[in-house]
């Protein structure tokens, strides 16, 4: 089986039900699938299979369509951002190398790749010939890219079975099926968005489709629209719970389901308020793992998460030895939802395939009941005194306070501590901000006295990357250059 194999079977049996649904239209499976189907016969009088077909488009349902077909057709799709700037653009299709870059906007073409437009493939005669039987669940399908929060973003592979087991756990923890409705809004070049797109068309559910986020907007189109399950980044629902101006109070929502930067409790208690009827997920998964843990946000919820079922963790120290319970180490996972490497980089694949499981850099530990507590990630541990600080669990402690709306802990170089704890704050309002005195014995109360920051400065709005998450590289120059 492959991603993608059972669009016929739908086709048949849920011809007039909604595939995708945007605010200008409606295509059901049974024109899904025919463009599909129109679209690989075009793609096989000029790709061939294993090639590796980029994408640069505006229309997320054209985009939909042709991800489809290019991973059915046995070759390997590549979708680039709109938005990146060219210098990152370049770097994308250097590292990947497309064969080909099909794309609906005006692409500046080069004489490295061939680009070509979608006007110039629909003229395309198209072959009969069918690629699909060469497919397995070994072939490799996607290649995206990492963030890039913590340097040049990366091109990881993917193929088919990584996403097949990763699709099948996802709807066992979530309950997730094909009655229901689905949103993760957001440009479908980021692999949250295209995961849970790419899912629910798999299972044959209905997805709504909005490339584009406005919080008032998207709130009152997907009430109207009644849909199930809301799945995106603390950031998004953060900003549709605090915005103001909405039309409905038909709260129908029944899931959200949360993955990146920590959800705080401020930010959980709102979305309670808001939408009432919703069971809150808040899952932990990277671009190479996969899932890994998860936790339904409840009253009675711990900071620790459960273990997805076909997943095996170990947390080892520096010397590569198990950790006791409770004793802080790199978290390492086996499972079969692993990405494959990273392309044309294999010393930094083998950084994270390693003999002891697949890293990222991650730090926690593990309970006796098997449940896992990250506490951050290696790449932005802090040291100072001597003592290693993990700026994530100082972030959760201060994120606690009402007054607060966003917060990010860096170091700064100091010829004493070696690094400063400094913690950057963005208040929620301007005139209710809390002194440096007030904020010390707040943090005095829940963390070690060597963790506690040395200086709380006041911020403006903070740098996110693209995908939604705190782009700390970015503050972290911010604040070198205004030292």
């Amino acid at each position: 089986m492959f991603i993608g194999s059972h669009l016929e079977k739908f086709s048949a049996e849920l011809k007039e039900k909604p595939a995708i649904v945007t605010k200008e239209k409606v295509i059901t499976y049974g024109e899904f699938t025919q463009d599909v189907m129109i679209l690989q016969k075009k793609l096989n009088s000029i790709a061939k299979a294993g090639e590796k077909v980029a994408l640069l488009m505006d229309d997320d349902t054209e985009f939909l369509s042709l991800f489809f077909a290019i991973i059915r057709n046995g070759c390997i799709a590549v979708p680039l951002d709109p938005k990146w700037t060219k210098n990152e653009r370049n770097h994308a299709l250097t590292i990947s190398e497309p064969d080909f870059i099909i794309t609906s906007n005006n692409f500046e073409h080069n004489e490295v790749f061939t680009v070509i437009h979608m006007d110039q493939l629909a003229r395309e005669e198209g072959s009969e010939e069918s690629l699909e039987h060469i497919l397995s669940s070994e072939s490799l399908f996607y290649i995206g890219f990492t963030s890039g929060s913590s340097g040049k973003p990366k091109g990881f592979m993917r193929n088919h079975r990584s996403w097949l087991e990763s699709f099948d756990v996802y709807e066992n923890i979530f309950d997730l099926h094909s009655t229901q409705s689905i949103i993760s809004p957001g440009p479908l070049c980021h692999s949250l968005s295209l995961f849970t797109s790419v899912h629910t068309i798999q299972t044959g559910a209905t997805l709504y489709v909005s490339p584009q986020f406005d919080p008032i907007d998207l709130y009152n189109w997907m009430t109207r629209e009644k849909v199930d399950v809301f799945v995106g980044v603390p950031t998004m629902v953060e900003a549709i719970t605090r915005a103001n101006g909405f039309n409905t109070n038909n709260y129908t929502l029944k899931k959200i389901i949360v993955s990146g930067a920590g959800w705080s409790h401020n930010s959980i208690s709102r979305a309670k308020e808001r939408f009432p009827m919703a069971r809150l997920y808040d899952y932990y998964g990277a671009s190479e793992l996969s899932f890994v843990s998860y936790k339904e946000l409840t009253p009675e919820v711990s900071c620790s998460s459960k273990i997805f079922p076909n997943v095996k963790l170990s947390v080892l120290n520096e010397r590569r030895m198990q950790c006791r319970e409770g004793e802080v180490g790199e978290v390492f996972v086996n499972s079969p939802m692993l990405f494959t490497g990273y392309i044309k980089n294999d010393e930094e694949t083998k950084k994270v395939l390693t003999k002891f499981g697949a890293t990222v850099g991650d730090i926690g530990y593990l309970e006796g009941n098997g449940k896992l507590t990250l506490v951050g990630r290696s790449s932005n541990m802090l040291k100072s005194g001597g003592l290693k600080i993990f700026p994530e669990e100082i972030e959760s402690t201060l994120k606690g306070l009402d007054e607060i709306n966003e917060v990010v802990v860096i170091g700064v170089n100091d010829d004493y501590w070696g690094e400063k704890v400094v913690a950057l704050i963005e208040w929620k309002h301007i005139d209710r901000r809390m002194t440096e005195e007030e904020l010390k014995s707040y943090c005095q109360k829940y963390l070690s006295s060597y963790k506690c920051p040395k200086q709380f400065i006041s911020r403006g709005r903070f740098s996110y990357t693209k995908s939604g998450k705190i782009d700390r590289q970015a503050i972290q120059r911010e604040m070198e250059e205004e030292e």
